[in-house]
């Protein structure tokens, strides 16, 4: 045999092995995500639907108290007001869902943006008060300040 008949059999030798191995698809790529980040990921998923909720909520509040307290409702005001409350509430909301895809991800903003608003949810007394302590406490945990560092 020659030299170029054995190459020619190490190459379909080798062809063979990797027919033989399924290939990797995205599903089998092992997800190293901590667990406690895909908790606060889902909390901060069901707080963004919650702000995005939320405007229905006030405009119907809104409304209910102009016509007990005026007797009418001034559509104008209701409008102007709730237009304001959607604005904002979105904002939040859409903020809210970045941070959970970012934590999933490992961005050191998303962590930034998550201690921002577990600080600000200290103030939430008393569930988001206990619930922003728990994800304060695990957010600055070392193991989770090196997924965040990769």
């Amino acid at each position: 045999m020659t030299e170029e008949e054995k190459t020619a059999e190490e190459n379909a030798a080798a062809e063979e092995k990797k027919e033989e191995q399924p290939q990797e698809t995205p599903a089998d790529v092992p997800n190293n995500v901590p667990g406690g980040l895909v908790i606060i990921a889902i909390l901060y998923i069901i707080g963004g639907i919650m702000w995005l909720i939320y405007p229905f909520f006030y405009m119907w509040g809104l409304a209910a108290y102009f016509h007990e307290i005026q007797g009418y409702i001034p559509w104008a005001n209701v409008f102007l007001n709730t237009l304001c409350c959607w604005i904002g509430s979105w904002l939040i909301g859409f903020l809210y869902f970045g941070i959970a895809g970012g934590l999933m991800k490992g961005m050191k903003g998303a962590w930034l943006w998550a201690v921002i608003f577990a600080v600000i949810g200290l103030f939430n007394v008393p569930i988001g008060t206990i619930v922003s302590i728990i994800i304060l406490i695990y957010l600055f945990r070392p193991a989770i300040r090196d997924w965040f560092k990769n």
